[in-house]
């Protein structure tokens, strides 16, 4: 396609501010998923030393629990131990072109409609082409090897403040299963599908909202305003801007209205129903 820039070419947040979640790295390395390195650098602190990206050993996530007490994420940004997304998001002025539904995707979306029985096609041949295109899309070899990895995910152990250990939420492993329910084969998919959709966060925050998957760690403390949010089902949409109820107070009751509940980011849109069968 044509050439042009990257969204987020010379952002400086993206260079001090942004890093990968514990969610991707974790589910990736203990999966043994060589597209990481694709997705995310190292450790801040392995930079110049030489280190081996391919060791997804040198990758670490944020964990999600601002203000805990012992906050791992400080002690990480301290020393460096955690791992930015890769650089050439924001150093290098040109990339592909934005793509509205990538082959990988499309391979998805069909087996993801083979599964509800839209289609006579195969969920799982759709499944393992989606991941397949995708391995191949970051030009990464071992597609066939993860297609039949039953690794699931590690419980987190936080080595600093105990109360922060959390159980794995996200269970599900790489090879198909045929003979799994109908809701375990649409984790399988949409989790996939998810990871094969970077750098593209609000498509695929639609997705997990959609569906519910890829099962992601909550915050452990929940300070939005008047625990408007769930920390299970997490923000759900972004409020309408502030002043809209003061400058057109028609529309925002039209609005709200058609909303069917208030005005914060734990009311659920209309397609985000809670149920997917």
């Amino acid at each position: 396609g044509n050439m042009e820039n990257y969204k987020y070419y010379n952002d400086n947040n993206f260079v001090s501010s942004y890093r990968v979640s514990k969610f991707v790295v974790d589910w990736m390395r203990e999966r043994g998923d060589m597209r990481l390195p694709k997705l995310a650098e190292m450790m801040i602190k392995l930079d110049g030393k030489n280190a081996d990206p391919t060791d997804l050993a040198n990758y670490k996530g944020v964990i999600p629990n601002p203000g805990a007490t012992g906050d791992n994420n400080n002690t990480d940004m301290e020393d460096g131990s955690q791992s930015r997304l890769k650089s050439k998001w924001y150093l290098e002025p040109a990339g592909p072109s934005a793509m509205n539904i990538g082959y990988p995707e499309q391979e998805f979306i069909l087996a993801e409609a083979a599964l509800r029985g839209w289609t006579d096609e195969d969920a799982g041949t759709c499944y393992r082409a989606g991941v397949s295109i995708s391995f191949a899309q970051w030009q990464v070899s071992g597609a066939e090897q993860y297609l039949e990895s039953d690794a699931s995910a590690a419980d987190y152990r936080d080595p600093i403040a105990p109360e922060n250990d959390i159980a794995a939420r996200c269970r599900v492993s790489p090879r198909w299963d045929e003979s799994a329910a109908a809701e375990i084969g649409l984790e399988r998919i949409i989790t996939q599908k998810w990871i094969a959709m970077y750098p593209e966060g609000c498509e695929a925050w639609a997705e997990q909202r959609r569906t519910g998957y890829p099962r992601l760690f909550p915050v452990r403390f929940n300070h939005s305003k008047g625990q408007s949010i769930d920390t299970e089902t997490m923000i759900r949409r972004l409020p309408y801007p502030a002043t809209l109820e003061t400058s057109d107070p028609e529309q925002y009751e039209m609005l709200l209205k058609e909303l069917g509940g208030p005005d914060h980011g734990g009311t659920r849109l209309w397609w985000d129903t809670g149920r997917n069968f």
